[in-house]
């Protein structure tokens, strides 16, 4: 299952002032198989995202990647707590 964090393009408005839309997914590369996604919030980052990503899914048995932002021990931990690798 690899876990990895988009941002669309040209999805902000300088004019309005908001920032373009971002995204966390969750999938079977190999497959072209997004099996879970999280909006990243407003004045948030991916960080934040993965976490809730995770909570949503069902990876027992499953060998999880992320990118190395997101390799941090808050997030292996929610994977563990998971049964995934």
């Amino acid at each position: 299952m690899a876990v990895d964090g988009k941002r669309v393009r040209r999805s902000h408005d300088k004019a309005a002032g908001t920032a373009a839309i971002e995204f966390v997914s969750a999938g079977a590369r190999n497959q072209r198989l997004t099996v879970g996604q999280v909006k990243v919030a407003v004045k948030s980052n991916q960080i934040t995202a993965v976490p809730e990503l995770l909570k949503t899914l069902d990876l027992e048995g499953a060998v999880v990647t992320v990118e190395a932002l997101n390799t941090r021990k808050e997030i292996a931990a929610r994977i563990r707590e998971k049964k995934a690798d």
